[in-house]
């Protein structure tokens, strides 16, 4: 009689360590994973950040209009006159400038990747470096109405 309930209790305390394991191990991942999820919300946040800032950039050389609005005349009927070229080739000049001056003063080991889809001047331009698949990156894509019922795809992708 006597075995029998030490072996009830050895089960038990068996059963104790082992969740008081799970818990350690469960507290141990749960805290440690706190810094890189931080760190991908904070870059997700500033990859979107930076493309709504990037439609608001104004471009001197066309009479401070907004590069959505080279977008759209880039789209559409290119009738705004730039001192610089067409407003395909300023919003080209716009997109280069702003983001190496925004990027160039970040970590080294930051890289960025820039696309603008579906509209012609774009198609097979890109800016940055193509971020290598191997490592961290994070990618948002934002649609910008060019023209009625047409829109293009604004893509960053930061990695590093």
């Amino acid at each position: 009689m006597r075995s029998k309930g030490q072996v009830e209790i050895m089960g038990l305390l068996l059963i104790v360590v082992l969740m008081a394991l799970g818990l350690l191990f469960a507290l141990y991942f749960a805290l440690s994973s706190d810094s890189s999820d931080e760190q991908d919300v904070k870059d997700e946040v500033m990859v979107s950040m930076t493309l709504g800032a990037l439609r608001k950039v104004t471009a001197p050389s066309c009479d401070n209009v907004q590069f959505q609005d080279l977008l759209e005349d880039c789209a559409g009927g290119r009738s705004l006159q730039c001192s610089t070229g067409s407003s395909c080739s300023v919003a080209h000049e716009l997109i280069a400038g702003t983001l190496d001056s925004f990027f160039s003063p970040m970590q080294e080991n930051r890289q960025y990747f820039f696309t603008i889809d579906r509209l012609p001047y774009f198609v097979g331009r890109s800016y940055g470096s193509a971020c290598n698949y191997t490592v961290a990156r994070v990618a948002h894509e934002e649609p910008v109405t060019v023209d009625i019922g047409y829109e293009v795809i604004m893509r960053l992708e930061v990695c590093g």
